[in-house]
């Protein structure tokens, strides 16, 4: 039986168990998708993904201040707004990484 093969049959009899699960308690019979969206969720946390939605969940709300001088600059062309977002970006990349 192949990889693959395994990994269908697994996840079936995830699904059957799930099914029965609802059925016991007398909920409503959910999609496939609906499942396996629910076990993903359970899990978001221990992906490297889940935790970098973690750290983004974690940063400061926007700083109207800060957006107000950036469309300042825009509006009059002050500076290089394309370098100054470069060196933004990357302080921000730079701080996601060590706290990872």
């Amino acid at each position: 039986m192949s990889r693959n093969d395994t990994n269908k049959k697994l996840r079936m009899r995830f699904l059957q168990a799930k099914r029965e699960q609802l059925d016991r308690f007398n909920l409503f019979e959910r999609s496939e998708n609906e499942l396996l969206a629910e076990k993903i969720m359970e899990n978001i946390h221990n992906t490297s993904l889940g935790r970098l939605l973690g750290i983004i969940a974690s940063l400061p709300e926007i700083r109207p201040e800060k957006v107000e001088r950036g469309r300042r600059l825009l509006r009059h062309d002050e500076t290089d707004l394309n370098e100054q977002l470069d060196e933004a970006m990357d302080r921000v990349l730079e701080e996601l990484l060590q706290e990872g």
